[in-house]
């Protein structure tokens, strides 16, 4: 089962990269030729022990959208353990991170970014903000998670799944589907489900995909690429939702405020564990019959980059066997990387990354996704 995920995922990536691939060379080919750049020419691979230091304790400058939970703090510390001393850590959700690099266009401040999905990373790769450079342990990850040009690399896989109470309902009587929340014919489950707040993040907007995609049209009623039974049920979801404060786990353990009436939302599988134990919540999770929505995180160098070196070696570092083993055995993650996912992948990992896949057209998604975020926005948000 866990190989044919994996080559099913990896096909669906390939087919994202390969589409977007021509647009990029076409429209942003001469945003992503390398400046001027005395760093470009050093091959990283022949420094000596001692220049490796000194590279190491150069200022580096890490934007992320997966630093939440204290995983930040974490990996920080481990960045510093193995030499990169004068790290700092800027975390944000996702759409924040990615605007905040393209403002910076003219005057990078990132060296590099960590997290996002093939969403993101190809928007990023298309408006030529990305340093090629591809990273030691590149061949370790399944083909179709890696950037076919060398722009980005695959780091995590996550299954983004609605989670609920197990205290709340049983097995039997909890929600078979996203859609079973706001429908008419469930009326138990209005007004037990968190509704999303921002539509800037990674996770929310897989999620929000998964749900528009069942939707998908080029029919002439439909808006922005979705048929008008999908907005409908955007149009019902916060009709029937709860408009809640912070995360869903924390929503479900909370007796008291904004929080109080939520039993289910939407979660990252990699963050169940540590979340359930750190708010002493029993889940459970939902496996719709059209699959679930999966995200692949990963880790790229911004063009123009201040200190190239020491990021090259910061991304040979973040992605290597070593440091994936430890993540994964730390926080649960599924490992894009094959021997960190053999050497430190726990079995919850491997069943989630396991569950049957929803088939998406992700550059379909990529395309809209504005469009999408400032009509919720302004149509339906409560």
């Amino acid at each position: 089962m866990i190989k044919k995920w994996k080559k099913t995922i990896a096909v669906t990536l390939l087919s994202i990269m390969t589409a977007t691939m021509m647009v990029s060379m076409a429209g942003c080919g001469k945003k992503n030729e390398t400046k001027d750049n005395s760093q470009t020419s050093i091959d990283i691979s022949k420094l000596t022990e001692e220049e490796i230091a000194q590279y190491k304790a150069q200022p580096l400058v890490v934007y992320t959208n997966s630093g939440s939970g204290g995983r930040a703090d974490w990996w920080t510390k481990k960045a510093k353990e193995a030499g990169f001393t004068n790290i700092t850590i800027i975390n944000g959700g996702a759409s924040a991170m990615s605007e905040k690099i393209k403002a910076e266009r003219e005057n990078p401040q990132a060296d590099v970014m960590c997290g996002l999905n093939a969403m993101g990373w190809v928007d990023l790769k298309n408006e030529g903000l990305l340093e090629q450079y591809v990273p030691t342990w590149a061949n370790l990850v399944d083909a179709g998670m890696n950037d076919p040009d060398g722009y980005f690399h695959g780091i995590t896989k996550e299954a983004i799944l609605l989670v609920y109470d197990k205290n709340t309902w049983s097995k039997e009587e909890a929600p078979k589907d996203w859609l079973d929340l706001w429908s008419d014919e469930n009326p138990q489950y209005h007004g037990t489900f968190q509704c999303w707040s921002s539509l800037t993040g990674g996770t929310t907007q897989v999620n929000l995909t998964g749900i528009l995609h069942r939707y998908k049209s080029d029919a002439e009623d439909a808006k922005y690429g979705v048929s008008p039974e999908g907005w409908e049920q955007i149009r019902k979801l916060y009709e029937c939702g709860v408009s809640a404060s912070g995360d869903v786990i924390s929503a479900i353990a909370a007796t008291t405020g904004s929080q109080k009436d939520v039993h289910c939302g939407q979660w990252y599988s990699s963050g169940i564990k540590s979340y359930s134990e750190t708010y002493d919540v029993s889940l459970d999770y939902v496996v719709p019959e059209i699959g679930v929505p999966y995200a692949i995180t990963g880790c790229g160098i911004v063009k123009g980059s201040k200190n190239l070196i020491t990021a090259k070696l910061f991304v040979d570092w973040y992605g290597s066997t070593d440091f994936q083993t430890s993540w994964a055995q730390a926080w649960d993650t599924a490992p894009a990387n094959s021997e960190a996912w053999e050497a430190g992948a726990s079995e919850d990992a491997k069943t989630y990354t396991a569950l049957p896949m929803q088939e998406i057209d992700w550059e379909w998604a990529q395309s809209h996704m504005g469009e999408w975020i400032e009509y919720i926005t302004l149509q339906f948000m409560k």
